[in-house]
């Protein structure tokens, strides 16, 4: 017998982009949408701020590895990004402006601001995606796979691994929600199915690796790196991974089951360099042991 969590509007709504859901708290008579503003600045907000941390944690390995030398040679690969013409929407009104839009009540100003908002902060998003890459591609490059295995291991606890005992002992339709927002807040375009032992957030374009290639080509204009070594974890055995998703197999998978048992969550992205769809299957039961076969790109059947 199907055990449904959410109904099919709700997972609908869970794959509504913030714009869409900003315009849907004017139809609702009880929306707030000087909250909806601020929640949903929240999410793009804490996108940035976990590459800016993630970028930190990078030079502060190369600083207790090589000193400031080591760090030095870090600043100097991003002069790339710092220097190259972007002509990227730097401005735009702040959170607190927006908010005071929507208190008019005028829907196309607020969605105008918003718009405006969001297209800064995605600016920022992606020039922070760009840096974080570098760096990775710095490590793998000077030092070797090895090295940027152990540089996403040090990223480990100051990335999402501390946030994993609180989310796993979350209740499933509590968790599917947490993550839809969070790779929303990334500019991730999701949908969500359910089954009876698992939710799947598709994102199609995923909001970081994928739309990074979609956008600007791999490896790009920055030439960023791609992983080639058949390494059994951070390429999976395959090669020719965008240095980016290196992250998920030890982020998602070695240090969660080193910690759980488990991977968590499964984050099935494609081979190569492609720029199809991206899953993450959030099984109901966080310890199903069932996870460990998802393990994987999601276009290589299991073991090939």
């Amino acid at each position: 017998m199907t055990h449904r969590l959410l109904t099919d509007d709700e997972l609908a709504e869970l794959g509504r982009s913030p714009r869409e859901q900003l315009a849907d708290a004017f139809d609702d008579p009880d929306g707030d949408t000087a909250r909806t503003v601020r929640s949903l600045y929240r999410g793009h907000d804490a996108s940035v701020a976990g590459l800016e941390t993630w970028a930190a944690t990078i030079v502060d390995f190369l600083s207790q590895r090589g000193g400031v030398r080591a760090v030095t040679g870090a600043v100097a690969a991003m002069s790339p990004v710092i220097l190259e013409d972007r002509h990227g929407p730097t401005g735009g009104p702040d959170v607190d402006t927006v908010v005071a839009v929507a208190a008019t009540g005028d829907r196309d100003a607020t969605l105008a601001a918003w718009d405006e908002l969001a297209a800064a902060v995605r600016f920022r998003h992606d020039v922070l995606l760009d840096v974080v890459c570098v760096l990775l591609s710095h490590v793998y490059r000077t030092d070797g796979v090895d090295a940027l295995h152990d540089c996403l291991r040090h990223t480990g606890d100051h990335m999402l691994l501390s946030w994993m005992p609180q989310d796993v002992a979350q209740p499933p339709e509590v968790r599917v929600r947490n993550w839809a927002k969070m790779t929303k807040g990334n500019f991730a375009t999701i949908s969500v199915t359910e089954d009876d032992d698992r939710f799947v957030i598709t994102q199609d374009p995923c909001g970081t690796c994928g739309r990074q290639i979609i956008d600007r080509g791999y490896p790009g204009p920055l030439d960023l790196a791609v992983v080639d070594e058949d390494d059994q974890l951070l390429t999976q055995g395959h090669g020719g991974v965008p240095v980016y998703r290196t992250h998920i197999p030890v982020l998602h998978v070695e240090l969660p089951r080193e910690r759980r048992g488990t991977p968590w969550p499964v984050v099935r992205c494609p081979s190569g360099l492609k720029a199809s769809p991206c899953q993450i299957v959030l099984f109901k039961d966080p310890d199903d042991p069932r996870a460990d076969r998802l393990v994987g790109f999601n276009d290589v059947p299991a073991g090939g």
